[in-house]
């Protein structure tokens, strides 16, 4: 769910209103179809449609009367080679594909390399789609997959303004905490430099947050890379120590920044970064205050700013779970008191909008029914 409503409010909605973002033109010319909603909503059918038929998907189903509407707007002959063209290779191709994987493979590494059904989830077998990895065809029509897609084509002008829309995510999120007066990033000097992000009052401490939409290379997920020399990680510490100093020394652009509290600082990415913080990568990035630097998936972000939106000792209870360098990377969200089970409002919108799991279910239903009586 989440991952679907996020991507539905980053392309959808947060990214038309960037300036210098790619046109609707562009992007849809890059998808096959007008609007990101539109690829999104065709992909969760194909989904559904295959989680209902033990992953398989026949072709005459998705091209019937009773189906071919939520492929709108695709004409029904336009469905297949859609799919063709986006999601599935043929068999042969994918063999084809795996072996060159294989063999470029370092050894004793070969389960770490990539899979060809994150590129194409679907395999053409004629008659019918099937579906090995569904959680790979989730990815495909959601942020992961829109991500890759769009940014081989269309480069920094989606890249750039994808981490404007993360950030105004993030900020819509942050918003939901009546225990935070949430400040948009400062400009300061002659030169106008920018502070970090995000800029959280609470009555008992202050936390400073980056947002940071790049993806973990690959070199970080074989934990290769440490936490250390991977630049979106260490630029964001940078940013937060740097805002840090600049509030602790009374900074005149920074007024409205109380200094009595302690500074904590976050990181909250738009892709997670698994190993950071774990036994696989112990050098944990400090903190302003000398303490760990939390770094975050957003997916993270949106269930903590869901449960904590209500409660008023936020700032307490948060510096009460703070994590120190012997504990793990989420305890400082995973073990903060006060919440209770909340949905997130934002996320169940941007949901209600992007998909209809009963309409699709009610189609697929439908076709199959006409298919038995005939």
């Amino acid at each position: 769910m989440h991952n679907i409503a996020r991507a539905h409010a980053l392309f959808q909605h947060y990214l038309p209103q960037i300036k210098g973002a790619p046109s609707a033109d562009e992007i849809g010319a890059v998808l096959g179809v007008p609007q990101v909603a539109d690829f999104t909503r065709i992909g969760f059918a194909v989904h559904v449609g295959c989680m209902l038929h033990a992953g398989t998907l026949p072709k005459s189903m998705i091209t019937s009367k009773q189906v071919a509407p939520l492929f709108s707007p695709l004409e029904p002959a336009e469905i297949v080679p859609h799919l063709q063209t986006h999601y599935a290779w043929l068999l042969k191709e994918h063999i084809h594909n795996a072996r060159d994987v294989l063999d470029t493979a370092p050894k004793s590494q070969e389960a770490l390399a990539f899979n060809p059904l994150q590129s194409r989830p679907l395999i053409d077998m004629g008659d019918e789609f099937i579906c090995p990895a569904p959680h790979f065809l989730m990815d495909k029509f959601t942020g992961t997959g829109l991500y890759y897609t769009l940014a081989s084509k269309l480069g920094a002008k989606f890249t750039n303004a994808l981490g404007h829309a993360f950030e105004d995510h993030v900020a819509d999120q942050l918003r939901l905490l009546c225990a935070a007066t949430v400040h948009r990033e400062i400009s300061y000097g002659k030169n106008s430099e920018k502070s970090c992000d995000f800029l959280l009052v609470f009555n008992e401490m202050v936390l400073l947050v980056e947002a940071k939409s790049s993806r973990p290379p690959e070199s970080f997920r074989k934990s290769l890379t440490p936490a250390r020399e991977l630049h979106a990680l260490t630029k964001a510490r940078d940013q937060i120590t740097k805002t840090a100093k600049l509030i602790r020394d009374g900074h005149e652009a920074f007024k409205q920044i109380p200094r009595d509290r302690p500074l904590k600082g976050m990181v909250v990415t738009l892709e997670p970064h698994f190993i950071s913080g774990t036994e696989a990568q112990e050098d944990i990035l400090e903190g302003p205050d000398g303490g760990p630097l939390l770094e975050v998936f957003a997916h993270d972000l949106e269930h903590f700013c869901a449960w904590q939106q209500e409660n008023e000792r936020l700032g307490k209870d948060l510096l009460d779970a703070w994590p120190d360098h012997e504990h793990g990377r989420f305890r400082g969200l995973q073990g903060v008191a006060g919440g209770t089970d909340r949905e997130n409002p934002i996320i169940e919108h941007h949901y209600r909008r992007a998909v209809d799991i009963e309409a699709v279910k009610n189609a697929v239903y439908a076709a199959e029914t006409t298919q038995l009586r005939t």
